[in-house]
């Protein structure tokens, strides 16, 4: 067996066992040991406070004889670190299996204001969470079951993240090629045992048990040193479980290995034993694969380098406004139930009118609306602007044309601060005008007769970028944005704008107990779903994104290596079906270029027009990673069919 081919099935296995210990690492971080089950609580009743909905959780997990936990991430280091609550005592002998992260093990009473929908993980049957989900929807509770074995996970996994596809894909092709390559070397060997009276069959089983031995040696070795390596990761945590996960899927890419090889030895040219013997090899089958192989390769990798680009500017500029999240645990998100008239919301607003001046009154409401979808080239409405209030002066630094920070502005009825960008000097008569508008539309949703309002006008340096409190990772802050300071003493907001962005995450609190006091006290408690820290649906998300991000990286590195082995082949495959040509250009006196050129053009040529293809059918954002693919592999090529070149000579020299 050719030292390709045996290198290409030690990789295999490596990268199969590598893959299960990512994965099971992957498992473990998201999940808690032994938890197969998850229950998602989307919804607790209005009237249930928090003890009520933790003591429901409990008492539905105590009945089923089953522990129950919630894992959340940590704010302080959403890269390294997690938060696990439990119900009872099951976390007290948890070894974690991940060494990359760290498990902060507290009561769930312990878990401040954090939100108590969502994913609770169970180490029971599938139908004892859907006895658990049951016992919770007769307390008026809305939950549902899903599966979170690690199989469910890594089939979730590659659903979500094409990363891992893209790896899964990329891995197969090299291996693919390399067992084409094998079946071709295997053209001489197979003459021979025809000659010598073997059928098809067996020269075909005696090659795919060739690949089984090497493979099943590869594998030894390795789990062995795995085995090792896990002693000093993680003091072989786990490790049933491990084993129990690794097991089948290392079965199933044995067979498909076992199934390629056959595919490629079934599908060999036939050619007159004689020419065999005299080695003579499908060198248009092999170059027919490999450039197949590359195509694909290459429209695998500009779709990963463009996902990749879009996802890491996304997750660079959230990551900067990482800091404002973290200084920011204590403020929570209001969210009502939702109302099913007109009426019930017109009785709602006045009474959340009340609590929100009292807690902007005490420095306890942080105000900050944006538009969900921000338009650069506009200032009002849908345009670039944040309404605030002085909690977010306190909070948020704002710098002045005279390089002094915007200090909280004067709370007084009918007035509000207009915050605007040197560069729009030439604007500040429009954009006030705007606010006087928007000022009379709430006058008239509050029921009010227009009138005019003092708009006092600062002018702020240009170049700054306002974080906003926005949970949209796409948008966490905005460049050079008009800032409208408008205190809830001012009125000049109505009780509509208030309540209809308190959902949303507009309207931030910073005392939970006070918020609740003061819901009872205007009788609208029974309206509130739930209290939530605000940053913890943001911290989550940034770490999911980065998390796809790692893989898509990984990814890319993988296709890159699947790319230089085809164009390896490939480069080999011209210079072997050549080979006579070649020679007698160069003993000629041909340059490199001129001798050929017709592979280069013919080559580099439809590369070109594939990637060119990507581009149109995918985004212009593709564009430029066209072109570093496109150069990279004419590096590639004219590099490897030089290196081809130059043994070919040697091989023909030594030949004659």
């Amino acid at each position: 067996m050719a030292l390709l081919t045996r290198l290409a099935l030690c990789c295999t296995v490596l990268l199969t066992l590598g893959a299960c210990y990512l994965a099971f690492q992957g498992v473990d971080e998201v999940t808690f040991d032994g938890a197969a089950t998850a229950v998602v609580v989307q919804s607790i009743p209005a009237q249930a406070t928090r003890l009520d909905a933790i003591s429901a959780v409990r008492t539905a997990a105590e009945a089923e004889g089953v522990s129950i936990v919630k894992v959340v991430a940590d704010p302080e280091d959403i890269d390294h670190s997690r938060i696990v609550l439990t119900f009872d005592d099951a976390a007290a002998g948890y070894r974690p299996f991940s060494s990359a992260i760290r498990t902060i093990v507290r009561p769930i009473g312990d878990g401040g204001t954090s939100d108590l929908r969502g994913l609770y993980l169970i180490d029971g049957s599938a139908r004892q969470g859907a006895r658990i989900v049951s016992s919770l929807e007769s307390l008026g509770y809305l939950a549902q079951t899903e599966s979170r074995s690690p199989q469910a996970y890594v089939m979730g996994t590659i659903a979500k993240q094409p990363a891992v596809a893209t790896i899964g894909m990329a891995t197969l092709l090299a291996v693919g090629l390399a067992l084409v390559f094998h079946a071709s070397q295997a053209q001489k060997r197979r003459a021979v045992a025809l000659v010598n009276g073997w059928s098809e069959a067996q020269f075909v089983l005696a090659e795919l048990r060739g690949i089984a031995v090497v493979f099943g040696q590869a594998l030894i070795v390795f789990a062995l040193l795995g085995v090792v390596a896990l002693g000093f990761i993680n003091g072989w945590a786990q490790l049933g479980g491990f084993v129990a996960f690794t097991v089948p899927i290392v079965l199933v890419v044995f067979l498909i290995i076992s199934g390629m090889a056959l595919l490629a030895l079934l599908l060999l040219p036939n050619e007159r034993l004689a020419s065999l013997i005299a080695g003579k090899r499908p060198v248009l089958y092999l170059a027919v694969a490999a450039a197949m192989i590359q195509s694909v390769t290459m429209w695998s990798l500009l779709t990963a380098f463009t996902s990749a680009s879009s996802q890491v500017s996304v997750a660079a500029a959230s990551a900067a406004e990482l800091d404002h999240w973290r200084a920011s645990t204590d403020l929570l998100t209001l969210r009502f139930t939702p109302m099913s008239s007109e009426l019930e919301w017109k009785a709602l607003e006045g009474p959340f009118r009340e609590v929100v001046q009292t807690l902007d009154g005490s420095g306890q409401l942080l105000l900050a609306v944006h538009p969900s979808v921000v338009r650069t080239d506009d200032y009002g409405a849908d345009g670039n602007r944040i309404i605030v209030n002085n909690e977010f002066l306190r909070r948020q630094a704002i710098i002045s044309e005279d390089g002094t920070r915007v200090a909280p502005v004067a709370e007084e009825a009918d007035h509000l601060t207009l915050l605007i960008p040197e560069q729009l000097t030439e604007r500040i008569p429009d954009i006030v005008e705007t606010y006087e508008d928007e000022a009379a539309f709430q006058m008239s949703l509050a029921g009010l007769d227009p009138h005019p309002i003092t708009i006092e006008v600062i002018r702020v340096r240009d170049g700054q970028r306002i974080f906003n409190y926005s949970q949209d990772l796409a948008q966490p802050a905005q460049a050079d944005p008009v800032v409208a300071v408008i205190p809830a003493a001012s009125e000049v907001l109505s009780s509509d704008f208030y309540l209809s962005n308190a959902s949303s995450g507009g309207v931030l609190v910073s005392d939970d107990q006070a918020t609740l006091d003061l819901l009872d006290r205007v009788g609208i408690t029974a309206r509130l779903a739930s209290l939530d820290t605000a940053a913890d649906f943001a911290i989550d998300a940034l770490q999911t994104l980065q998390s796809a991000i790692r893989g898509l990286q990984l990814s890319i590195a993988f296709t890159v290596l699947v790319l230089a082995f085809s164009a390896t082949v490939l480069a080999s495959a011209y210079c072997q079906g050549q080979s006579q040509a070649i020679f007698t250009r160069f003993t000629n006196g041909w340059s490199f270029l001129a001798s050929h050129r017709t592979f280069l053009i013919s080559s580099l040529g439809g590369t070109a027009l594939l990637l060119c293809a990507g581009v149109i059918t995918t985004t212009r954002d593709a564009l430029p990673w066209a072109a570093v693919i496109l150069a990279v592999e004419c590096i590639l090529v004219l590099g490897l069919v030089r290196l081809a070149e130059h043994r070919l000579r040697g091989d023909l020299i030594k030949r004659y």
